[in-house]
Order: structure tokens, then sequence, then C-alpha cells
């Protein structure tokens, strides 16, 4: 499993998250053609590399959303 390293300055370093994240969307995009994939970010703060790493792939993106996730009643379903 991969994990965030801590740089020096404390901040997080999400790179192999958002690779692996990439990666794992291109697997599951890939055996699933016709499938519709959500991504759930714990923040906003790297959806704008995870969606460039997507289209880089040449895989169909929205970066709708921005909504807290608990706003979703799908959420709020799953979570119950």
């Amino acid at each position: 499993m991969h994990q965030a390293r801590l740089h020096v300055d404390g901040e997080k370093d999400w790179m192999p998250v958002i690779d692996l994240a990439a990666a794992r969307v291109q697997a599951l995009a890939a055996a699933e053609p016709l499938a519709t994939i959500g991504v759930l970010m714990r923040s906003n703060t790297h959806i704008p590399r995870l969606i460039v790493r997507l289209q880089n792939a040449g895989l169909p993106v929205s970066g709708e959303g921005g909504n807290q996730l608990t706003d979703s009643a799908a959420v709020l379903h799953f979570l119950s």
C-alpha cells in the first residue's frame, strides 16, 4: 500500500497517492469501459492533479462536485 510521505517542511507529498488513484481508475475503466467511476477526495486541493493525470491517460474526466461529502444522499446512505 502506498502512503503519503512527509516533507521536512511538514507538507505531505500526495503524488504517490494521486498516481495510485489514477492507476486504479484506469484499471477500472479498462475492465468496465461503460462504467461511470466516481472518486471521492478528502480535500479539493489535489483534484486538479488527478484530473490532469486521468485526462493524460485519455479518460473522459469531469471536475464536477466540490460539495461536502455529507451533503450527498448517496454518501449518507452508504454511511448509515
